[in-house]
């Protein structure tokens, strides 16, 4: 009998890094893998679904929302007899789901945080144009690409560029086409500029496709500099990324989760935590040695009072 349910906006199986990475902190707490039932929550319902009555429901202690696709959707998502049961957000980034009552986790980037990126793409490359890009499925991005473009620095002029049919291995037909818009102007909502930098948002639909995402990114007839949200498209070979790093976000996720089902920790009792590594630059070690030589630039960034990590 699970005590932990845990509603991914990715597939389960096989269950990807950070659902593996949970799974070890829930362990590390004293739980066990059977004690957790991961679930797809992609779709209208969990599947499989979640217990609705009966000593399967009245055995569960908490409920795990990844993503903030899926928090948001929790209403939808859970039978009335697990409504009230304690919650752990984890890769959430809207500060109202986190101050719910009986909520705690691990927060990612907030829209206000989020401007980071954009300074750190500025004070790396200087001004000019630069795009925003996020899933236009996600109402968060939203709100992080609105913080990132309000009030620009001087020379710096900011785009946002939603993108419609971004899902976890699933990119649009026209997804390079569009970037390389962006790059040379053509795109529609590029009012003509051609924008030599671009901030990728991160959400399942471009983290699960980190590298192809970077590849196009990368691909563009006319040259991009791209700052990406989140580590795991520095490891796929883009050139800067700012935090969090994901996969101890989601182990202390899983901590936390399991603590709240040994009876260890109450949900509302427990402040929202800051992602590990949400204030560090990482950056693409390939792509920065034929970027700027190394270390040169990246050293330069640290000392901006910036962490910076080599991955």
């Amino acid at each position: 009998m699970a005590c932990i349910e845990y509603l991914a906006p990715t597939p389960i199986n096989p269950p990807n890094r950070l659902q593996l990475a949970f799974r070890d902190g829930a362990i590390g707490e004293g739980c066990s893998a059977a004690s957790i039932s991961f679930h797809d929550a992609r779709g209208a319902a969990p599947n499989p679904p979640l217990p609705a009555a009966g000593p399967a429901a009245a055995g569960v202690k908490v409920i795990v929302a990844s993503s903030t696709l899926v928090a948001a959707r929790l209403g939808g998502l859970l039978p009335p007899a697990l409504a009230d049961k304690p919650k752990v957000f984890v890769g959430v980034a809207d500060d109202a789901l986190l101050a719910l009552p009986n909520v705690t986790g691990v927060q990612s980037l907030s829209p206000a945080e989020s401007v980071e990126l954009r300074d750190i793409w500025t004070s790396a490359f200087a001004g000019g144009s630069i795009g925003v890009l996020f899933n236009n499925a996600n109402p968060s991005k939203h709100a992080q690409a609105a913080a990132i473009a309000n009030a620009p620095p001087a020379g710096v002029t900011i785009t946002v560029f939603p993108v419609d049919g971004l899902a976890p291995g699933i990119l649009p037909g026209d997804f390079q086409a569009q970037l390389d818009g962006i790059a040379d102007g053509t795109h529609p909502l590029a009012g003509g500029r051609a924008h030599r930098g671009l901030i990728v948002l991160s959400d399942p639909g471009t983290v699960e496709n980190a590298a192809a995402v970077v590849n196009a990114v990368n691909a563009t007839e006319t040259p991009l500099k791209a700052i990406y949200e989140g580590r795991e498209f520095a490891e796929a070979g883009g050139l800067m990324a700012f935090g969090p790093d994901r996969a101890p976000a989601y182990k202390r996720a899983g901590e936390l989760a399991c603590q709240i089902c040994r009876g260890l920790l109450t949900a509302d009792a427990h402040a929202v935590e800051r992602a590990p590594g949400a204030g560090t630059v990482f950056i693409g070690r390939a792509a920065a040695a034929a970027e700027w030589g190394l270390p040169g630039e990246p050293a330069a960034l640290g000392a901006r009072g910036r962490p910076t990590q080599l991955v």
